[in-house]
This record gives structure tokens, sequence and C-alpha cells, in this order.
């Protein structure tokens, strides 16, 4: 009897056991690294000042099933040789990817610098954990008996130093997603038609991204840039991303109890509000937000018990300028405080001791210096593309009141002097009535066959309660009117007929709105740009007369391969001779990084 009941207990246990749910190892990853990982390919690692720094920046989190992160917001500061921050920017993710360009002023002295990079969920973790990385600036006035010397050592130096090296032909990236270390080899090559060119020569290379010799699809960016004569003294790659995302040896218990919300839907401006008088928190208040741009956004929160709010702003915008007010129109801008969350950090973890800078050859500084003269006097690969974003020509943006029932243009008419005017003659379905302090606006409806009273008054896309701000614009001061003549709704706000008056010069910006509108500048998203590069073709006498002394030659941060894993890139080279640098760098779809150079020489006209 007691055999038969061991023998049943073991049958159960293992019975058990074998219905235990299997945990794949990138389950057991996700529950030990809950933070996201960033990494930067730059352009080059030594700058100028008069230079640009181009940057791709891939931001990647293992807890997604497609591994890029949901952030929606980056953020991007440069700090000197002292750990003060020299600028600070901000930039709209796409898939977890991003990218843009630092101009390095020649206000800044000489020195290694520090790029540091984040997202607002990262900061809940122990800022050791930011993505950093040292690069070499160069003022091009300094000579080196002016040249300040940093705070730091030789043995600093050397901790970070790592030499160029023979030339790479191929690299191997041998872990798989994330490293989790399975048998598949990411393979990138980089084929060039010779290893040497003359100068303004046509360059074509072919790229070919494989794992087991199987084509895969990819995104990745290319520099192509002189190698200078000094040794890199920041060897990171994008094989840094493999390892940090399964080694641990990055913080990331939470050390601010998730304080930080994860920005994946845009960029979160929060603050704080209080009552002038005495500092208590204005609670349970609804806040407007209105912000004049080509499509008007709109947007309202409520503030909660401790005063506190919360804006989304998802897109890019050409105006820097907001304005918030109270939807109670008793309370006055002139009673309230608003305390801002900045959104980057007030500082951040950074090296005891900055590297020194190597010494660099006086007579490489002077062509330096006459390469960028030259490069300003010229244009040359100053102007800028901006990427902007692409979409089907028949899709359309709307204010929040969407399709406007009527759109009038008064300058196509005889001027008016007023609004009052313009409403009786030009402006069927509405009625501007009273005296000033006594204005009253009604839209017809046509649904009701009923006038609304009191509707809603849109100057430059800022709401107006006051219609005697609005009331002596005549023709000549507005662009368009728009009429929304039927009862919309916003989330939980009802609007009885809506009038949006569209200045020319957008005069909402020079009236004076202190006492109902908080007017602040708001941090806007760094517009992604890459340089124009000179293309030499045929007998173009004019781009012959131009010198061309550029020592980045192409630098594209938007590449990917298809199915096939190939992809072609052209440029061309440039009067200056010397060793020149192709690099690549970026990750698989299925989250495999990789990163590859060739050099090639380019020589003057045997």
């Amino acid at each position: 009897m007691l055999a038969s009941g061991i023998a049943i207990l073991l049958i159960l246990v293992c019975s058990f056991q074998i219905k235990l749910p299997r945990q794949d190892p990138l389950s057991a990853m996700h529950n030990a690294n809950e933070g996201e990982r960033i990494y930067l390919h730059l352009d080059r690692y030594l700058y100028m000042t008069g230079d640009r720094l181009w940057y791709k920046a891939y931001v990647l989190d293992a807890r997604n099933q497609d591994y890029f992160s949901e952030s929606k917001v980056l953020y991007l500061e440069l700090y000197n040789s002292e750990k003060k921050k020299v600028t600070q920017q901000i930039l709209k993710l796409d898939k977890g990817q991003a990218n843009g360009d630092i101009f390095i002023s020649d206000t800044l002295g000489s020195g290694v610098y520090i790029l540091s990079a984040y997202t607002s969920w990262m900061r809940n973790y122990d800022a050791s954990s930011f993505y950093r990385k040292h690069i070499m600036v160069y003022n091009r006035f300094e000579t080196p008996d002016t040249r300040p010397v940093p705070e730091g050592s030789h043995e600093d130096s050397i901790l970070l130093q790592d030499s160029i090296g023979e030339q790479l032909i191929q690299s191997t990236v041998k872990t798989g997603p994330f490293g989790l270390h399975n048998t598949e080899m990411v393979h990138a090559d980089i084929r060039s038609a010779r290893p040497k060119y003359k100068i303004r020569q046509k360059v074509d290379i072919d790229i070919q991204i494989t794992r087991d010799s199987i084509p895969v699809s990819s995104c990745f960016s290319v520099s192509v840039a002189k190698v200078p004569p000094v040794d890199i003294i920041d060897n990171h790659t994008m094989h840094e991303l493999d390892e940090t995302l399964i080694s641990g040896s990055r913080e990331d218990d939470p050390k601010t109890k998730n304080l930080f919300q994860q920005e994946n839907k845009g960029l979160l401006l929060k603050g704080e509000l209080v009552w002038k008088h005495d500092g208590e928190p204005v609670a349970d208040k609804r806040l407007l937000l209105a912000i004049p741009d080509s499509v008007p956004t709109f947007d309202y929160c409520h503030t909660d018990q401790l005063g506190r709010f919360c804006f989304v702003l998802d897109k890019d915008f050409t105006s820097s300028q907001l304005y918030i007010q109270f939807e109670d129109k008793n309370i006055g801008a002139d009673s309230v405080i608003i305390r801002w969350e900045s959104n980057f950090m007030d500082s951040i973890h950074l090296p005891y001791k900055v590297a020194a800078l190597p010494e660099i050859d006086y007579d490489y500084l002077l062509s330096q210096r006459k390469r960028i003269a030259i490069g300003h006097a010229y244009g040359i690969d100053q102007e800028l593309f901006v990427d902007r974003e692409t979409e089907p020509d028949q899709v359309l943006h709307y204010p929040f009141y969407g399709i406007p029932s009527e759109v009038i243009y008064p300058e196509k008419y005889l001027p008016l002097p007023n609004l009052k005017e313009i409403a009786r003659e030009l402006l069927t379905t509405t009625r501007f009535t009273g005296q000033p302090g006594r204005y009253s606006l009604d839209i017809f409806n046509p649904v009701t066959r009923s006038y609304m009273a009191q509707s809603f008054v849109l100057l430059d896309g800022v709401p107006v309660y006051d219609f005697d701000k609005v009331a002596n614009m005549g023709s000549s001061d507005l662009n368009r009117i728009e009429i929304q003549n039927t009862t919309r709704v916003y989330g939980d706000m009802l609007f009885d007929g809506i009038l949006a008056l569209y200045t020319k010069g957008k005069i909402i910006h020079s009236m004076d709105l202190s006492d109902s509108h908080l007017a602040y500048r708001f941090p806007k998203f760094k517009r992604p740009a890459t340089p124009k590069m000179p293309y030499y073709q045929g007998n173009d006498e004019k781009n012959k007369r131009v010198p061309d002394f550029r020592d980045l030659l192409y630098w594209g941060p938007v590449n990917h391969t298809g199915t096939d894993g190939q992809d072609r890139l052209e440029f061309f080279t440039s009067d200056e001779t010397g060793l020149f640098r192709i690099t690549i760098e970026g990750i698989t779809l299925d989250g495999a990084p990789f990163s590859q150079t060739l050099d090639f020489n380019v020589v003057t006209d045997e």
C-alpha cells in the first residue's frame, strides 16, 4: 500500500514537472534587463571647430519583440573636458532610430568632449547606463603653445586610447540578437572596385549583409572620412550594444521607482501649477494648450490634487512658442505660477577624469584651418537637406475641429476695416454683434437651423475668450477665416461652432495676452539633416572652379538592405588626398549588430 502511494506521488510530481513552461533565453534576459540601450555612430572621431558632427542613433530594448525601443524621444548632450554642458538636443525617434548633427563652434576650446545620450525611461536607472562617447576637438585658431591643458594625465589617456590598427577587410559578429550567442553569424562585407582613386573621382561601393551565407534585411549608417594623424581614443563600436544588453555590467535597478515615464507617444511636457499668493497646488483644473503652426495644435489636460499636469507633443513644429490657459475664464494667468519639469538631466555621471588631448601635428592643423575656411567661403558640405516625413499625397492634416465647413479669404474681396464688417459682408453664417466689452459671436447651425451662441474663437490656433482682442482685425490683417458650423466633440469637450482666424505673420505672437494666457518657449525636436555632397559629372565648369577640400566624403545615416542583403552607394572624392576610411555600422531587423571598415587612398592625377 505504501509502495503504491509512493508510485502515485512520483507520477504526479513527474507530470507536474513535464507541464512546467519552458523559459527561453530571451525571456530570461527580459526579466534581468529592463533598460534600454543606445549606440551612436559618428561620422568621425576627430573634429576641428567649424566642423559639423554627424550622428546616427540606435535605441534598442530587449523587452520588445522587434528589439527596437518604443521610446519616441532621445536626449543628447555634449560636455567639454571640464564636464560642463555645451549643447543639448531633443531627437524624435522613429522605430528606435534618429539622426542629426551638432555644429562645433569656434568658441569651443581644444579638448576631449563627451557625447551623452539617454531616454526618459533610462532616467529611472543609474546614470552610468547612459550612452557616452569621447571625441577629440581641436580649435583651429589655437596653437600648441596656447592650447589649454585639461585635467587628466598620461595614464588617463592611455586608458582610453586604442590604435587604429591595420585595415579591416571585413568584420564578423559571432553573436545573435542581443548577444544570445546562437550559432548564426552576421557577416558584413564592403566591396570597392579599387584600393586607390584620383581626386574628384566617382566611387561605387557594394555592401552585403549575410547570416551564415544567407542574405538578411538590415538598417545601417555609412561614413567615409579621412583618417587623421591621431589615434582614436574611444573605440566603442556597434558590438557594445550586443555586450551591454546581455552582460548585466550596468546597473539596471530602478533608482527612482519609475518616476519617469517611457515617452512612447511623444515628448512629455510636465509641470506643477501653484497659486501665486500662497504657493498651494492648483488642483483639478482643466488646462488648454495651443501651439500656432501651419496646422495648429490644440490639446487639454487636468491638474491632479498636487497641481501636476502633463501634455504630449508628437509632431515637429515650426513654432517654438506655446500658450496655456484655463478653461475657466474666471482664472487669470497672472494668478498662477507654472514650475516646469526639465526634460534634460541637471547633471549626469561622467568619468572622474577626462582623457588628455593627444598632441597633433601643427602642419595638419594649418591644413584643416584652410579646409574649413574654404568650405565656409564656397558653401562646400555646409548646405543641409532636411529629411521631412514622407507620407502619401492623399494624406491631409486638419486642425482638431476637422474639415471646416467654410473657408474665406478676405483679401479676395473689397477691404473691410474690422471683424464686424467682415462678418456682415462675407461670413453669411456668422453674427458678430455688440460693443467693446460686450461682443457676441454666434454661428448658424444648418442641422438645427438655429444660431449657436458664444461660439469658440481661435486666433492663429489659440483660443481667445476676449473678443475685444480680435474685433478690430480687418481684411489686411487676415490671411483666411475658417468656420465650423456644427457642434464638434474633442475628447470630453464640446464646441458649439468654431471661428478660426489665421493672420498674416501670426499676430498672436505680438499680442498682449498676459492676463489670460501663459506663453512659453518649449523644446523642439532637432530636425534630421544630411550634408549636401558635390556631384562631379561631365564638363561642369562651375564645379571645376570651386575648390573642394572635404575630408568627409560621404555621410548616409539612413540605409537599408532588403531581403537580398545588398545595397549600393556612390560618392565622389574631393581635392583632399590621403587615406580614407569607409565605416558602416548597423543592425539586422532581428536585433544583431554589425560593423565594418574598409580603407582606400586618394591620390592626385597621375
